[in-house]
Parts: structure tokens; sequence; C-alpha cells
């Protein structure tokens, strides 16, 4: 699992690091995009923050996770995989375990349409049970 748990979070620090990097987005525009509603920008500012690689922007867990939250509450399959996976670890402190709620959420990223969130949580949806 831990080996797993590695290989996830990778995927997702590559991800939020490419778009990045390919928008060429300053901090404070991902700030922006993520304050307007964009539930992309919110997911990869939250990844920034839990993080802490993304230059100008602070590593803040408890902000991390507020921004991952909203993006999956607005449909955002990687983030529903995230946020799901902390409900059922309780691998977060700033989440507090809770099974159906962490398996309802990786339920969604599956059928999100995001290939990377639907590998994700149909591998880690068993930890759910």
């Amino acid at each position: 699992m831990k080996f797993f748990l590695g290989m996830f979070f990778s995927l997702i620090l590559f991800n939020t690091l490419y778009a990045q990097y390919e928008m060429n987005i300053s901090p404070k525009a991902l700030i922006e995009s993520a304050q307007k509603g964009d539930p992309d920008a919110m997911f990869d500012l939250g990844n920034c923050m839990l993080e802490g690689i993304c230059a100008g922007i602070p590593r803040d867990d408890s902000k991390a996770i507020y921004w991952m939250q909203r993006s999956a509450s607005l449909g955002n399959g990687p983030a529903q995989s995230m946020i799901g996976y902390f409900y059922c670890s309780g691998e977060n402190k700033y989440i507090s375990m809770d099974k159906k709620r962490g398996r309802k959420l990786l339920e969604s990223a599956i059928n999100s349409g995001d290939p990377v969130a639907k590998m994700i949580s149909e591998s880690v949806i068993g930890i759910c049970n």
C-alpha cells in the first residue's frame, strides 16, 4: 500500500507541476483562479500547499485540505480521489476518518471521467470497507 500511495502522490504532484509549468501561471494567478471558483485551480493550489512544492505558495496543510475539499465538491476527480482516500485511511489530521463518505467520494472520482482519478480510486476503494 505504501508503494501505491507513493505512486498516487507522485502522479498528482507531476500533474500539478506540469499544469503550473505548461500554463506558466504565477502563484497570484493560481490563487485568484481558485478564489473565483475554478475547481482545477482549487485542486492545484491545495496540492501546492499540501506538498510545499510550488514557488511562492507556502506549505499549509489546513488550507490545502480546504481547497481540495472545495474542488472535490465541484466535481474535480483528482480532488475527490485524494479527499476520499484521506477519509478512508485517516491519514490526514484535518480529515476525520469516515469510510462511508470516503467511499462516496472515491465512487464519484471513478465516474468523473478523469482516467488518473478513476485508476487511483479503483485501486484504493477497498480500504473503505
